[in-house]
């Protein structure tokens, strides 16, 4: 028994498989079948679905043929035992019984069908070899026919009670699989359940979470227009306008609305209607630009910038069952925004400041027709500074590029007292007091901003009359040379300077550093330009006053001069009666002699001045007349120096000539002795009495150069170039022989003489070893050239 359940169980798997797809199959045939079935069809059918083989069976052996054969093979072999056992034991009684146990064997394994062809091969079996006669299926008894027909029914029923049987369990089983797979299903489905349950409760709390961590106000309602559900930071905001009651959820959007008292950007109040809460609640989207703008008052009268964005919430058949309403807070950046834009224009008017032209009309100041003063240009800069860096007070001082004393140019949210105090420079008013030590000194230097705290050491041990307690300040430096200090704090309240507020500063030192260094310097030019037009004034009225001056000089001068000589002509006509004279009076006749001839040098020298003094106001007026013509340049030179010779008998004047013949240039005849005369009296009177002057006079294949070399005292380089200019005399150079009158004039006429007739000046000269002064001019072959 034991062993029969066991196989009967282990078998039953593998019948369920072999049963399913003959059923498929016939379930298949009969659902193509499309005309009425006859008979061969359904006893064929029949077999089909009540054929089957054991699971244990591998192919090909479990195909259902094998069965048929199987059914025909156990019969004949049960009923060749039986003829064996029969003639061994020939009392053996019903051996039908083994036939039925193959019966029973085959329905169980492989079905009702091939039950039926082991029936009907054990009836044929039974009648040809077991009952008489053998070998013929005739029937001699009527009894073994009756056992015959019983052998067939009871086989018949073993067959099909057995195939039911077996096909109820298959079937049972079956669905007890098809029942686990089931609950296996149910127990994954609801595992995932379970998961996907805990999934949704950790994701509805992160939205939660996020929902309650959001910044920004969110509320749901309902389609009544009631708050389902608020976050935080709405709970926050709407606190800011109205009392905690205000937050409670139950409050309808009309009593909210009446509460707050929004007003658009137009400053109209908004009605229920036009309201951000009833618009999405009628099914419009606000984001974007969509997303209207209110202001709301606060609690403390201060109005908040709220830009409102919502959508509506529809079921699953397109109702709209409430709305969700997002508010932004954006009043700190449109403050932000508009700190920001205040910062960007007075950035570009300190842009528009350096390259502002010194005629147009200032923007600093206002003022059109002069440069304005530093300290207004540094006052105006305070306040954009001011404006720019969003701080309480600005200073700026600066330093004078010479002295590099400190000087308070302008100070921006003192008071008038104060204010007054510190650009005086108070003892104990004024910020350098505070800022001086050699830490201070190394970040200037530096070019470093620093953030100073005036309640730390050594600091707080200072004055402090304008009680700062953090201070900011920046060189104000052009091409590393420091112009100033750029001071910046915000009073009494303690103030944590950003980077980026660091770097800002940095920059606006640097530009209010260009535009207080351009504005002195733009001062300094016009200074100088006022300077400038006094001096040609001065110059102008001098020029007219001397050309007045030397007229009216010279007319006395030529009356004096004639006198003297008429004076001296009446003497030598006495002395030559010398006879008649006595010694007295010839003495006194001879002294008188010897005044005239000074007065008649004295005379020529003042001339020779004047002289000059016109020369120079010709020139300036640039009327000074030249009367080119072809002249010997040797024989000018020589009779220039012949002249200087007869003044001077006691010097020494070597010439050098080396031109055999005439050099002939294109020049004013007069104004050459002028020159050469002026080179010759000058070296004269530089150097000592018994020193000698070369004149040397040479040509090239172009020019003629005429040279007067000394050996007195020299020049240094830089007064080489000098010497040329108006009125200058050389500092510390003595005169050695003659008079040492002179205006500095004569040099300056020379260069004017020749450059003017197309020739060129110039001077040689070491210090200790005397001066040659040449020019040059072009001769007439070169120029005819």
């Amino acid at each position: 028994m034991k062993y029969s359940e066991h196989k009967q169980e282990s078998l039953v798997p593998l019948r369920d498989e072999a049963i399913l797809p003959v059923t498929d199959t016939l379930q298949s045939d009969r659902s193509t079948t499309t005309q009425q079935p006859g008979l061969l069809w359904k006893i064929r059918h029949w077999f089909q679905i009540n054929s089957f083989s054991p699971g244990f069976l591998s192919r090909p052996w479990s195909h259902p043929a094998f069965g048929y054969l199987a059914a025909c093979l156990l019969q004949a072999m049960v009923v060749t035992a039986i003829v064996l056992i029969l003639r061994v034991y020939p009392t053996f009684s019903f051996p039908e019984a083994l036939m039925l146990l193959v019966i029973l064997v085959v329905s169980l394994f492989w079905g009702a069908g091939p039950g039926l062809v082991t029936i009907a091969v054990g009836t044929l079996l039974l009648v040809a070899l077991l009952i008489p006669p053998y070998f013929s299926l005739a029937i001699a008894r009527t009894e073994d026919g009756y056992g015959v027909v019983l052998f067939l029914g009871v086989g018949l029923t073993i067959s099909l009670i057995a195939s039911q049987v077996e096909r109820t369990r298959a079937e049972a089983v079956l669905q007890r699989r098809q029942a686990e797979k089931l609950f296996a299903q149910l127990e994954v489905e609801q595992q995932t359940l379970r998961v996907t349950e805990q999934e949704t409760r950790s994701r509805v709390s992160e939205l939660e979470a996020i929902f309650e961590a959001l910044t920004n106000g969110i509320a749901i309602y309902n389609a009544d227009g009631h708050v389902v559900h608020m976050n935080t930071a709405l709970r926050e905001m709407i606190s800011l306008f109205t009392l905690p009651d205000s937050a409670d959820v139950n409050i309808s959007a009309e009593e909210r609305l009446e509460r707050l008292q929004p007003t658009d950007e137009q400053g109209q109040l908004l009605t229920l209607e036009n309201s951000p809460i009833k618009r999405v609640l009628r099914g419009e989207v606000l984001k974007g630009l969509d997303s209207p703008i209110i202001s709301v008052p606060t609690l403390n009268a201060q109005d908040r910038l709220l830009i409102v964005g919502g959508a509506p919430i529809y079921d699953e058949s397109g109702t709209s069952t409430g709305a969700v309403v997002i508010i932004y807070d954006v009043t700190e950046r449109r403050r932000a925004d508009r700190r920001t834009q205040e910062s960007l224009n007075a950035l570009l008017v300190l842009a528009e400041e350096l390259v502002r032209f010194p005629d147009e009309s200032t923007k600093l100041t206002g003022q059109a027709e002069h440069v304005p003063t530093p300290n207004a240009v540094a006052q105006r800069l305070a306040e954009l500074i001011s404006s720019v860096l969003a701080c309480k007070r600005v200073s700026i001082t600066t330093f004078d590029p010479e002295t590099h004393v400190h000087r308070s140019a302008a100070v921006v949210g003192l008071s008038s007292a104060l204010e007054k105090l510190w650009l005086e420079r108070r003892p104990g008013y004024f910020l350098s007091e505070q800022l001086s030590g050699p830490f201070i000194e190394t970040q200037l230097h530096n070019d470093e901003v620093t953030v100073l705290d005036f309640t730390s050491p050594p600091f707080n041990q200072r004055p402090n009359p304008f009680g700062i307690h953090t201070m900011l300040f920046a060189p104000m430096t052009v091409q590393k040379r420091l112009v100033g200090v750029l001071l910046l704090d915000h009073g009494e309240q303690a103030w944590k300077y950003t980077a980026n507020e660091i770097a800002l500063t940095k920059a606006v030192s640097k530009l209010a550093a260009l535009v207080v260094e351009r504005e002195r310097l733009l001062t300094e030019r016009a200074d100088s330009q006022a300077r400038e037009l006094a001096l040609r004034d001065a110059n102008r009225l001098m020029d007219e006053f001397i050309a007045i001056a030397g007229h009216e000089i010279r007319t006395p001068l030529t009356t004096i001069k004639g006198s003297v000589q008429l004076a001296k002509r009446q003497l030598n006509r006495v002395m030559k009666h010398d006879t008649a004279l006595p010694d007295d009076v010839k003495s006194l006749i001879l002294s008188v002699e010897d005044l005239i001839d000074r007065a008649e040098r004295q005379i020529g020298m003042q001339n020779r001045l004047v002289s000059d003094l016109l020369d120079v106001a010709r020139i300036r007026a640039n009327r000074l007349e030249l009367h080119p013509e072809l002249c010997d340049l040797t024989a000018i030179v020589r009779e220039t120096v012949e002249d200087q010779q007869y003044l001077a008998t006691t010097r020494t004047i070597h010439c050098d000539i080396q031109v055999s013949g005439e050099l002939l240039v294109m020049a004013d005849a007069d104004r050459l002795h002028q020159v050469v005369s002026n080179y010759l009296s000058n070296a004269l009177k530089y150097s000592e009495a018994r020193q000698p002057v070369m004149v040397s006079l040479w040509h090239d294949r172009a020019t003629v150069r005429v040279q007067v070399q000394d050996n007195g005292p020299g020049l240094p380089l830089a007064e080489q170039q000098r010497v040329w200019e108006r009125f200058y005399r050389v500092d510390g150079v003595e005169t050695k022989t003659g008079s040492g009158v002179g205006l500095g004039l004569g040099l300056h006429i020379c260069r004017t003489i020749i450059e003017r007739q197309g020739g060129q000046v110039g001077v040689e000269s070491t210090l200790g070893k005397g001066a040659t002064f040449w020019f040059t001019l072009p001769m007439v072959e070169a120029i005819e050239g």
